[in-house]
């Protein structure tokens, strides 16, 4: 089942929502939608096992998850055999941009499903659109990778900005995937970054990318040669190298 959300401002969801299989909802490009949980929780788990990719939302428009109640969610698990393949809660893909202001956007796959489970993730698909990501509030975890920004274009940018909230995830909270010249831009200015293996993984060299504050657990890792740090607050030691000009990695006050 595809469910089709085009011109649609704004969405209140009422009540709790469970779906089975085969279940996506695409938004279409140019427009603008709020979806609001209101508190519900919306969830699928997908049981069969699956032949493509597969994810709850597909954004390709200018959608903003909030939670104007709290403890609102979107959750996807994926329950069928290892594939692969990428199992989503929300892929973001050429020409959108998706705006977390609160709620919590959850990938509950389980940690040994080996599949590539990610609650954001967020693809250029070649060379038709930019993408981008704003977390300013609410949590976004998953037991593989939080949010993962694929660079697969040359010319289009994907952009991914933290100004707060929490990306917490069993291996990785952060993971910029392939090197494609500089159409990777992450800065991350605050919130709360935290992955089993990284907090912030950067296979890329681009030289696009910021850490101005945050808190951070798990290693920082970055595969360019720029200083990029400027603030922050890490449980574990940052390269000089990873340090902005004129900045040191210094240990808090004991």
């Amino acid at each position: 089942i595809h469910f089709e959300f085009a011109d649609f401002v704004g969405i209140l969801i009422q009540w709790n929502i469970a779906f089975g299989d085969d279940t996506t909802y695409r938004t279409q490009p140019a427009f603008v939608l709020t979806l609001d949980l209101n508190g519900t929780v919306v969830t699928r788990v997908q049981s069969a096992t699956v032949m493509a990719n597969d994810a709850l939302i597909v954004n390709k428009a200018n959608l903003t998850i909030k939670d104007t109640e709290g403890n609102g969610k979107l959750s996807y698990t994926y329950a069928g055999e290892k594939k692969e393949l990428s199992v989503s809660t929300i892929s973001n893909q050429v020409g959108g941009t998706l705006t977390v202001v609160s709620g919590t956007i959850e990938n509950a796959t389980a940690a040994d499903n080996g599949s590539y489970a990610y609650a954001i993730d967020s693809l250029t698909n070649g060379n038709g659109g930019d993408v981008a990501v704003v977390v300013e509030g609410g949590k976004v975890v998953s037991n593989y990778i939080a949010i993962r920004q694929f660079i697969n274009s040359d010319t289009n940018t994907n952009t991914l900005v933290v100004n707060g909230g929490a990306i917490v995830a069993g291996r990785r909270a952060i993971n910029i995937h392939n090197k494609r010249n500089d159409t990777a831009i992450l800065t991350i200015n605050d919130g709360f970054i935290s992955g089993g293996d990284y907090s912030v993984c950067a296979i890329t060299e681009t030289r696009n990318i910021a850490i101005n504050g945050g808190t951070f657990e798990g290693a920082v890792w970055y595969s360019g040669t720029i200083g990029f740090i400027s603030g922050g607050t890490f449980d574990e030691a940052v390269a000089q190298e990873y340090c902005a000009a004129g900045y040191i990695p210094a240990e808090a006050a004991i």
